[in-house]
């Protein structure tokens, strides 16, 4: 972990409000991994936790994906090509892809950003890659290239009906053979804590990455305490600093 002043290296839009940033830190690109997030100051205001969607490790570029929903967001958005951001990062725990033979990613909303990244490192070590995603609607959807590019099989489904499947990322993943998979989830609490009960049915692992609200982003402040399984009671642990990325069978889901 380390702050570093990353110039935008080049801005591009996924939809009208969502757009990604290439920054260079050889550095944080050399460090990072899959699941882990930077903390970004905007302006005067706190710093906000963006998870990391790419990296390009030869010549020290990492990708953020960023969906404009308030002013923190608003202020990035403004940010140009050749402009400076100053980054703290990378932060968190991240997924664990050392003893993965198939990799299914199932990602909701701005939850497939961080699953990109783990769908890039599996494809570069070789191991095969299934993506189930779900939207709204063709219309509202995005990625789709980049989630092609990097899998060996996808299933998209819409609430409408107007992609692979009729319903949600979990009617999709029904229809998918998980035999010696490991299921990497990000998205809405309701999906991950059903995709992570579908997992424990077939006897197979399953990686959650919690959303919290945070603070710091360090560990420091415990605004963003989840809770998790300790024997038969349970604790807390920082999403930050522990997280975001748990073992499914240790959420506590509420």
């Amino acid at each position: 972990m380390g702050l570093y002043d990353c110039k935008i290296i080049k801005k591009r839009y996924f939809s009208k409000d969502q757009f990604v940033f290439n920054l260079e830190s050889n550095e944080i690109a050399k460090e990072c991994q899959p699941g882990q997030f930077v903390n970004i100051l905007c302006d005067s205001l706190l710093r906000r936790p963006i998870s990391i969607c790419g990296v390009d490790r030869k010549n020290g570029i990492f990708q953020v994906a960023i969906r404009v929903k308030g002013s923190g967001t608003a202020y990035l958005e403004k940010k140009q090509e050749g402009e400076c951001l100053s980054v703290l990062g990378p932060l968190g725990n991240g997924f664990d892809l050392s003893t993965v033979e198939n990799c299914v990613i199932v990602g909701g909303g701005i939850g497939i950003y961080p699953l990109l990244f783990v769908l890039q490192e599996a494809k570069a070590k070789g191991i095969r890659t299934v993506s189930v995603c779900g939207f709204r609607s063709k219309e509202d959807s995005f990625c789709i290239d980049e989630i092609r590019l990097l899998s060996d099989n996808v299933v998209f489904a819409s609430d409408c009906g107007d992609m692979d499947v009729c319903g949600n990322a979990i009617d999709a993943l029904k229809n998918i053979s998980l035999e010696n998979s490991t299921i990497f989830t990000c998205g809405p609490s309701i999906m991950m804590q059903s995709a992570s009960r579908l997992a424990a049915e077939k006897g197979i692992d399953c990686q959650v990455s919690l959303e919290q609200r945070m603070g710091c982003g360090t560990g420091v402040c415990l605004v963003c305490a989840c809770k998790v399984k300790a024997g038969d009671d349970y604790e807390y642990k920082r999403c930050c600093k522990e997280g975001p990325v748990f073992d499914a069978k240790e959420v506590v889901w509420e």
